[in-house]
C-alpha cells in the first residue's frame, strides 16, 4: 500500500511539473493527501475481500496482520488525514468553502473509521470504502471551486458578521451532506450490481 499509494499519488505532481516546469507547494500537498488517503481506502476494501486476497497470495494488511490490526490502522490514518487536508487552506491555496468541506468530510471519515474499529461488519466495511471515494471526490471538487474563486478572506470576509459566516458554513455543510448522500446512494447501487454480476 505504501509503494502503491506513492505511485497513485504522483499524478498531480507529475502533471503540475509537466505543465509548469517546476515543483510547487500545492501539487506536493495533493500528493500528501492522496498518499495518506490511500491506506484507509484500500484497507476498508481489503477487510471484506480478505479471503480473495489470501487465495491470490497478496499480502494485504488483513491477510498478514489480521482484521483487528487493520481496523485500528484504518482509524489512525483517517485521524492523520484530517489535519493534512487542512494544509491547502493553511498555505492560502483555498478558501473557506474548502476548509469547511475538509473538516466535515474528515470528521465523517473518522466516524466511519471509529465505528469500524469498535466493531467489524462487512456492510460497514463496504460503507467505509464507498465513503472514502466520496470523501476524496468532494474534497477535490471543493478545492477546485474554492481555489478557482477569489479567496474569501481577501474578498470581504472582514465585512461578514458572525451570523452571516455561520449561515454560510451551515449552508455549505448541508450541501456537502446532500452531495455525499446522493453519491453514496449511487455507489451503493453500483456495488450491488457488481455483486450480482459476480454471483
Amino acid at each position: 500500500i505504501v509503494i502503491g499509494g506513492a505511485a497513485g499519488a504522483f499524478p498531480p505532481l507529475i502533471g503540475w511539473v509537466a505543465a509548469t516546469g517546476q515543483v510547487a507547494t500545492l501539487p506536493v500537498l495533493l500528493f500528501l493527501l492522496i498518499f495518506l488517503w490511500t491506506p484507509p481506502h484500500f484497507w476498508a476494501l481489503a477487510l471484506y475481500r480478505a479471503e480473495d486476497y489470501a487465495r491470490a497470495g497478496l499480502p494485504m494488511l488483513p491477510v498478514t496482520h489480521g482484521n483487528e490490526f487493520t481496523r485500528l490502522h484504518v482509524l489512525l490514518y483517517t485521524i492523520v488525514l484530517l489535519p493534512a487536508t487542512l494544509l491547502p487552506f493553511v498555505y492560502g491555496m483555498s478558501g473557506w468553502l474548502y476548509l469547511v468541506s475538509a473538516i466535515v468530510l474528515g470528521l465523517w471519515f473518522i466516524a466511519y473509521g471509529f465505528r469500524l474499529w469498535r466493531g467489524y461488519s462487512e456492510p460497514l466495511a463496504r460503507k467505509t470504502f464507498r465513503f472514502s471515494l466520496i470523501h476524496l471526490s468532494l474534497l477535490f471538487a471543493a478545492l477546485l471551486v474554492s481555489g478557482a474563486a477569489p479567496d474569501v478572506r481577501s474578498a470581504g470576509l472582514a465585512r461578514l458578521s458572525a451570523g452571516d459566516l455561520t449561515a454560510r458554513i451551515d449552508a455549505a455543510e448541508r450541501r456537502i451532506a446532500a452531495l455525499a448522500a446522493e453519491a453514496e446512494r449511487r455507489i451503493g447501487a453500483l456495488d450491488i450490481a457488481a455483486d450480482n454480476l459476480a454471483a
